[in-house]
C-alpha cells in the first residue's frame, strides 16, 4: 500500500497503526468507517478484519453492495456497542457545526472498544494554506475544490471545543498531530498540476512512494495540517504506538523531497510533444447494418484519383472520409459503376455529410474526421467507385470560399432586391390598411367620447343615489332608534299594566270581601231590627219623649 496517494496514506496508515497497536494477539475487529468513498481503502491496510462502510450517499452501483450502508452518521440505525471500533477518516470537517457534537457521541455510541477520527482542525496556518491550495485549483480548472469549498462553508472544527466535548462527557481520549502543513501544500499542488497534465502522473506517483515510504514516519509536529483523535470505551490508550522523530533523517529526507519538487516543475515546464497526424482516405460500406472500422477501405491520401474495386457487394450507402482533419476537399467526378459497365445515374443516389457547403465540389469541413455519404435509393450492386479527390491549400481555398461567398452574394442580393420590391407592395397595402385603421379609430374615439360622456353622467347619478342612499341609511338609523326607544316604553307600560292589573285585581277581591262584610252586617241590623227586643225598645223610646 505504499504507492496509495500521500493524503489518504497519512490517514489510514495511521489509523491501522492505532488499531495493530491496540489489538490483541489473533484478535479480529469488526470495523465500521463513517463517511467512506469507494475506493474500500481500509480493506486494503487492514485485510484481516471485517470492513464495513457508511455513507449518507451512494452511487447506484454500491447500493447492492453487502459491505456498503446508507446512512446519516449523526443518526445511525445501530444498537449501542455494534461495532468493535468506528472510524472516521477526513469527516468531521464536513459535519454542519450543530451536529459535531451528535456525531461523536454516535461514534461513541455504537463502537464498543474505541473510535479514531482524523480531521483538519481550524488555525490561521490551515485556513490560509488551505486557501491558497484551492487557489491552484481554481487557477487550473477555474473552480473551487469542492471539499476545501466545503472546509470554508462549513468552517473547520476546533480542537478545543472537541476536547471540552470529551471532558464533560469523561471520556478518555488521545490526540496527535500529523503531516507538515508546509508539506502538505507542496504536495497538493503538486498533485492539482499533475491532474491536468497526465505526462505528470507517473513522476507524482513516485513522489508519493518517496512520502510515504521516507517523510511520513517523521512527520509529527504541532504546525501539522492533520490531527488523529483516538477516544476510548474499554481499551487502554497507553498502548497507543509512541511517535519519535528522527530530525537528521527527516532533513535529509526533506532535501531529496525538495530536489524531487524541482524536477517535477521542471517536468511541467516542458512543452508537449506532438506527433505529426497520420492522414489517410477511408471508404465505409454499408450493406444494410450501417458504418463499421471493420471492413472499411483505407488508403493513404497521396493522390489525386482514385478507383476501388468492390466486386459487386450490394450496398445501401458509401461514406467517403477524405481525411481525418478538418479542411477543404475538392471530391468529384464520382463515378459508381454497376454490373454492364454503366455508371449509377446520379438521380439515383443523395449526397450529404458534416461539410459546412459544398460549392462546385469544394466541400469545408470545420470539425475533424470529415465526410460525404452518398444515399442509394434502392440497394444497389456496385462493381467499381472512382473519384477524385484532393485537398485544397490554403490559397485554393480561399478563392473557393471567395467564389462561394460571391456567389452567395449575389444571390442574397437578388433576395434583397426581391424583397425590397415586395416590401414596397406590403408598405402602399400596409399604408391603406393604416389610413383605414386611423378612420375606424377616429371613429372610435367619437364613440369613446360619448360613451365618456355617458360614463360621466352616470357616475354623478350614481353618486346622487348613493348620497340619497346614505340620507336614507341614516334616516333608518334614526328611525331604529326611536323605534327601539318606542318599543322600551311599551316594553315598561307593559310591566306597569300587569302591575295595575294585579292591583286592580287584588281591589276586586277586597271590594268583594267588603261586600260580604256588609251584607252579614245588614242581615244582622236586619235581624236585630225585627227582633221583639226592638221593637219594644223603640216604643219605649216613644213613651220617653212624650
Amino acid at each position: 500500500m505504499i504507492d496509495v496517494l500521500f493524503d489518504q496514506y497519512q490517514r489510514y496508515q495511521n489509523v491501522t497503526d492505532i488499531i495493530n497497536s491496540l489489538r490483541k494477539t489473533g484478535q479480529v475487529f469488526n470495523i465500521l468507517e463513517v463517511g467512506a468513498n469507494e475506493h474500500q481503502n481500509l480493506e486494503k491496510f487492514l485485510p484481516n478484519d471485517q470492513i464495513t462502510y457508511l455513507d449518507i450517499q451512494l452511487p447506484e452501483h454500491l447500493k447492492d453492495n453487502p459491505q456498503y450502508i446508507l446512512g446519516d452518521a449523526t443518526a445511525m440505525d445501530f444498537a449501542n456497542n455494534h461495532y468493535h471500533i468506528v472510524v472516521a477518516l477526513d469527516v468531521f470537517e464536513h459535519i454542519f457545526e450543530e451536529d459535531r457534537d451528535k456525531f461523536i457521541d454516535e461514534l461513541y455510541r455504537v463502537s464498543s472498544d474505541f473510535f479514531v477520527i482524523t480531521a483538519p482542525f481550524h488555525s490561521d496556518l490551515v485556513v490560509e494554506a488551505e486557501r491558497r491550495v484551492n487557489a491552484v485549483y481554481r487557477s487550473i480548472f477555474s473552480n473551487d475544490f469542492i471539499w476545501l469549498e466545503e472546509h470554508r462553508s462549513n468552517g473547520l472544527p476546533k480542537i478545543e471545543k472537541l476536547i471540552a466535548h470529551l471532558k464533560f462527557h469523561q471520556l478518555p481520549y488521545s490526540i496527535t498531530s500529523h503531516g507538515d502543513i508546509q508539506v502538505w501544500e507542496r504536495m497538493m499542488n503538486i498533485h492539482f498540476i499533475a491532474a491536468q497534465d497526465s505526462r505528470l502522473s507517473e513522476y507524482r506517483k513516485e513522489m508519493d512512494i518517496f512520502y510515504n515510504s521516507h517523510i511520513y514516519k517523521n512527520d509529527y509536529g504541532d504546525l501539522s495540517y492533520r490531527k488523529i483523535c483516538v477516544v476510548s470505551k474499554t481499551v487502554d490508550l497507553a498502548y497507543l504506538p509512541s511517535r519519535h522523530v528522527d530530525l537528521q533523517e527527516r532533513n535529509s529526507d526533506m532535501e531529496t523531497f525538495y530536489r524531487m519538487e524541482q524536477t517535477f516543475l521542471a517536468l511541467s515546464s516542458i512543452p508537449p510533444v506532438v506527433a505529426p497526424p497520420t492522414d489517410f482516405l477511408q471508404l465505409f460500406l454499408d450493406e444494410g447494418m450501417g458504418f463499421f472500422e471493420d471492413g472499411s477501405l483505407k488508403v493513404i491520401n497521396n493522390k489525386q484519383h482514385f478507383r476501388i474495386e468492390l466486386n459487386n457487394r450490394k450496398l445501401k450507402s458509401i461514406r467517403i472520409d477524405p481525411s481525418n482533419f478538418k479542411g477543404t476537399f475538392r471530391i468529384d467526378n464520382i463515378r459508381l459503376h454497376i454490373e454492364d459497365s454503366g455508371i449509377l445515374k446520379e438521380e439515383d443516389y443523395m449526397i450529404t455529410g458534416n461539410y459546412l457547403h459544398n460549392f462546385r465540389n469544394n466541400y469545408l469541413f470545420i470539425e475533424d474526421d470529415p465526410c460525404i455519404v452518398m444515399y442509394f435509393k434502392t440497394e444497389t450492386s456496385i462493381n467499381q467507385i472512382s473519384f477524385d479527390c484532393m485537398p485544397l491549400h490554403q490559397e485554393d481555398s480561399s478563392a473557393s470560399l471567395i467564389d462561394y461567398f460571391t456567389e452567395i452574394m449575389l444571390q442574397k442580393e437578388e433576395q434583397e432586391r426581391r424583397k425590397v420590391n415586395a416590401f414596397d407592395i406590403e408598405r402602399r397595402q400596409l399604408n391603406d390598411a393604416i389610413n383605414a385603421v386611423e378612420g375606424d379609430l377616429n371613429n372610435l374615439k367619437m364613440e369613446y367620447n360619448t360613451l365618456s360622456d355617458d360614463y360621466i353622467n352616470n357616475m354623478r347619478a350614481y353618486d346622487e343615489i348613493l348620497t340619497a342612499h346614505d340620507e336614507l341609511k341614516s334616516s333608518h338609523n334614526e328611525l331604529r332608534t326611536a323605534h327601539n326607544e318606542l318599543k322600551f316604553k311599551y316594553d315598561q307600560s307593559e310591566l306597569q299594566i300587569e302591575g295595575l292589573k294585579t292591583i286592580n285585581h287584588e281591589l276586586v277581591h277586597s271590594i268583594q270581601e267588603v261586600q260580604l262584610i256588609n251584607d252579614d252586617r245588614e242581615k244582622e241590623l236586619n235581624s236585630i231590627y225585627s227582633s221583639r227586643g226592638w221593637t219594644y225598645l223603640t216604643k219605649i223610646k216613644r213613651v220617653l219623649r212624650k
